[in-house]
C-alpha cells in the first residue's frame, strides 16, 4: 500500500499543481469517516452523510469534470486518496498492538525491495549538491513524518489526526508559487473551502461524540 501511494502520487504530481492534489487529498477525512462504518462498525448518522457529500461536492468544484480544466490524472488523486484513507485507518488499528518504529520499519523495508528494481532500471544520477540535498532531504522527511503520523495514532483516532492534513494547503500554495511560479484558480480554493469545512464538520461530531 505505500509503494502504490508513492507511486500514484509521484505520477499525479507531473500533470497537476500542488494545490490540486492538495485539494483532492482533503478528501482523506471524509473518506476516513465514511470506511469507518464497514472496517471499525461505527454508525454514520443522517448529518455525516450530508457532511460527506457536500465534502465530495467540493471535490467536484476542484476537479471540474467534463472542463477544460480537467485532466485525468485528477483521477489518480482520488485514488491516492482512497488509499491513504485506508492506510490511516490501517495504522491506526496496528498503533493499538505494535510501536511506532515498527509500523515504520517494515513498510520501509518492504517498499524498498519492491521498489528497487524500478528505481535502478530509471535512475538518473542528480547533477549537482542541490539536488542531492533535495533528494536526500525527500528521504529524511518522509521517514520523520510517517514515524510521526504512527506515534500520534497511538494516542488518537485516524479521525481526529485527520484534519490536520488542511493545514497543506497553505504550504502547497507558498512552495508551488515561491518553486513553480503556479498560483491557484478560484474554483480550486472554493472547493478546498468545502472540503475543509465538511472535514471539520465531520471532526466538531466526532469530538461531540465521543
Amino acid at each position: 500500500m505505500f509503494c502504490v501511494m508513492t507511486g500514484i502520487n509521484f505520477w499525479a504530481l507531473q500533470y497537476l499543481l500542488l494545490t490540486v492534489t492538495a485539494s483532492i487529498f482533503f478528501l482523506v477525512p471524509i473518506l476516513i469517516a465514511l470506511m469507518s462504518a464497514p472496517l471499525l462498525g461505527e454508525r454514520i448518522d443522517a448529518r455525516r452523510w450530508v457532511a460527506i457529500l457536500v465534502g465530495f461536492a467540493g471535490v467536484l468544484v476542484v476537479v471540474r469534470p467534463g472542463s477544460a480544466a480537467f485532466h485525468p490524472a485528477m483521477l489518480l488523486s482520488l485514488g491516492n486518496a482512497v488509499v491513504y484513507a485506508a492506510f490511516n485507518l490501517m495504522t491506526r488499528k496496528l498503533a493499538a498492538y505494535d510501536s511506532p518504529e515498527t509500523i515504520q520499519f517494515l513498510p520501509a523495508v518492504v517498499a524498498s525491495v519492491v521498489l528497487a528494481p524500478f528505481a535502478l532500471a530509471f535512475w538518473e544520477s542528480p547533477h549537482g549538491w542541490l539536488e542531492w540535498t533535495l533528494l536526500c532531504g525527500m528521504g529524511v522527511f518522509g521517514g520523520v513524518g510517517h514515524y510521526l503520523l504512527a506515534l500520534a495514532h497511538r494516542y488518537a483516532p485516524a479521525s481526529t489526526l485527520a484534519p490536520f492534513l488542511y493545514q497543506q494547503i497553505l504550504y502547497m500554495a507558498l512552495f508551488g508559487y515561491l518553486v513553480f511560479g503556479s498560483v491557484p484558480d478560484a474554483p480550486v480554493w472554493v472547493g478546498a473551502a468545502i472540503v475543509i469545512g465538511s472535514g471539520l464538520y465531520l471532526f466538531s461530531r466526532e469530538r461531540r461524540a465521543r
